[in-house]
């Protein structure tokens, strides 16, 4: 898989950016969010930003190839595809925050949710 290959090659750090279509089965198979968690918080009364909650985003890690990669999907308060370049900042910043001149340990992944 695309997540193995790239724990294979050292990346350390996933950065996901995509919009709403699919969202849902990313964040519960992909980044391990609990499926009653997410059903929580659409029962509550939470102020957000946004027009969905499931447009918000969340961390986690799995285990893959010896070694633990962090993953990260970024809030996307929008339909549109908007947090591409915000996930590309991110990325970059994480590989600053790490001092990573050969740009190797964080990866930006965007998705076309349709």
């Amino acid at each position: 898989t695309m997540l193995e290959k790239s724990a294979e090659l050292g990346v350390e750090r996933l950065q996901l950016g995509m919009a709403h279509r699919g969202r849902l089965n990313v964040l519960v198979n992909f980044l391990g969010k609990k499926v009653s968690e997410i059903c929580s918080e659409f029962s509550e009364q939470v102020d957000f930003l946004g027009d969905m909650k499931y447009h918000l985003g969340t961390r986690g890690s799995v285990f893959i190839g010896g070694r633990d990669v962090q993953l990260t999907l970024a809030p996307n308060p929008s339909h549109l595809e908007a947090v591409n370049p915000v996930v590309l900042g991110m990325t970059r910043a994480k590989l600053d925050q790490y001092g990573d001149s050969d740009m190797r340990s964080t990866m930006a992944v965007l998705i076309h949710g349709d």
